[in-house]
This record gives C-alpha cells, sequence and structure tokens, in this order.
C-alpha cells in the first residue's frame, strides 16, 4: 500500500512539473498566436519552459559560487580570491534539502597553511580513516595526482559532516559537505 501510495505521489509531482509549464507554453503560444498571427511576440510563450530548463540545469550542475558559500560553511573563511576549483559535484538535494557537496580547490602554500590553522580552530579533529567515503569523494580523490597527507573531520554541527583532507603538494585541499 505504501508503495502505491509513493508511485502515485511521484507520478503526480512528474506530471505537476512537467505539465503545468507545457500547459502554460501551449495557452500562452495560442493567446499570442491569435492576437499576433504575424508577430514573433507569441514566441514569449516558451518562457515557463525556458525557466523550468534553466532551474533543473543549476540543480544538476550548480555554480561556482555555491562551491564557496560550501567553502565558506565549512571553514568559516572565504574562498582564497587566487584558488582555482579543480573538480566540483554535488547530489541533488533530497526533499528534506539535505545534499552532499565535494570539490577539490588548488591555492597558495600561504593560504593552505592559514586553512591548516583555522581548522583546529572550529573543531576539526584529525583521524586516520574517512568513515563516510562516499562515490562522490572517491571521484574526487581519483582526479588528484598527489597523496592525501592529513584528514579532518567536524561532526559537531547537527545533522552535517564536514571532512577536509590535506594532500601533500601542500597546494590542494579537497572539501566535503554531507547533511543528513
Amino acid at each position: 500500500m505504501d508503495s502505491l501510495y509513493f508511485m502515485s505521489l511521484l507520478i503526480l509531482l512528474i506530471i505537476t512539473l512537467v505539465g503545468v509549464p507545457i500547459l502554460l507554453t501551449y495557452l500562452f503560444f495560442k493567446l499570442l498566436k491569435n492576437k499576433y498571427p504575424t508577430k514573433k511576440y507569441k514566441y514569449l510563450s516558451f518562457i515557463p519552459i525556458i525557466i523550468i530548463l534553466t532551474a533543473i540545469w543549476f540543480m544538476v550542475y550548480p555554480t561556482e559560487e555555491f562551491f564557496k558559500e560550501d567553502f565558506k560553511e565549512v571553514t568559516n573563511l572565504d574562498m582564497p580570491d587566487d584558488a582555482t576549483i579543480l573538480f566540483k559535484t554535488a547530489t541533488l538535494p533530497d526533499h528534506f534539502g539535505d545534499y552532499t557537496s565535494v570539490f577539490v580547490i588548488k591555492t597558495t602554500p600561504t593560504e593552505y597553511e592559514k586553512i591548516l590553522q583555522q581548522l583546529s580552530k572550529i573543531g576539526f579533529v584529525e583521524i586516520e580513516n574517512d568513515e563516510l567515503y562516499s562515490k562522490e569523494t572517491h571521484k574526487a580523490i581519483s582526479s588528484v595526482k598527489s597523496k592525501i597527507v592529513k584528514q579532518y573531520t567536524n561532526q559537531s554541527v547537527a545533522s552535517k559532516d564536514y571532512y577536509i583532507a590535506l594532500f601533500e603538494d601542500n597546494e590542494t585541499i579537497l572539501i566535503r559537505r554531507i547533511s543528513w
């Protein structure tokens, strides 16, 4: 019974997310086509579909600003201006808004040391093995050619896990944020 209820809600959600923009586009197109038969105004009716596609795009492919905000949340520091994101991935938020984001940055050795010093101040603890190793984390570690020398975690925030891995080149840092 529960699976039937779940499937019904899932189908209703898909119909709502896909059907409503298509219906609005159709109605706007028909209205504008009748009112302006030779004008290009009727193509404005595709705006609802464009808005939905843009929202889906940014859900699947978050911007660098998204990862800068996660960096600030995890380290309580702004991402250095000279830092470059080498790898980034994030899961789609679930119905509670929880998600996993993993990204690798490369920065200068001085910024690397600044971040390392900040970790002990904000409650990070050095660990030997990562217990919440995910496929996103594996992809990120595989993208870096150097080895991890130190790993830190912070689980003091309720329903969140922060993980930072420092690599041997003294420039590369992996940051993971998990919420549940």
